[in-house]
């Protein structure tokens, strides 16, 4: 009996985590192992998935704003910048310093939407693109100023 058990209570729990998961925006460590993985968030075309730290390194509190969509007919890209506020930005900046070789991945409500490589990054506004058909980006932008309505 105690067999039959385990699998629903996995599936529920396992329900329960990516319930969760879903309302999570910020910035995260990606983990190393996804064997195992309790804070599992996958790419938005469902593709990819990472495993995160429990908690974002930067919160979304510290998005001060979001730019319209750009579009670029040359290199058939679109983009965004996220402006930070300026203690968002020092985190981001300490980050570098502290763990030169790390990535950052983007979390908007529970989908991954970029990984950033903080190192090098100099200015409170960070670029986010994609192609120029991508629903991707819009989607980015649409979650964003939604969260900072509520």
């Amino acid at each position: 009996m105690m067999l039959k058990v385990l699998p629903f209570l996995f599936f529920l729990f396992g329900n329960i985590t990516l319930c969760f998961s879903q309302n999570k925006t910020g910035f995260y460590f990606e983990t190393a192992s996804k064997k195992n993985c309790v804070h599992l968030v996958r790419s938005f075309d469902e593709k990819n998935r990472y495993c995160i730290t429990e908690k974002p390194i930067i919160y979304e509190t510290e998005f001060e704003s979001i730019s319209t969509i750009e579009y670029d007919s040359s290199s058939h890209t679109k983009s965004v910048k996220l402006k930070l506020s300026k203690k968002g930005f020092e985190a981001i900046r300490s980050i570098s310093i502290t763990f030169p070789n790390t990535k950052l991945l983007l979390v908007v409500n529970g989908k991954a939407a970029g990984l950033f490589n903080p190192n090098g990054i100099l200015k409170q506004i960070l670029p986010i693109s994609g192609s120029i058909d991508s629903p991707e980006i819009d989607w980015i932008v649409e979650n964003l100023r939604n969260a900072g309505k509520k």
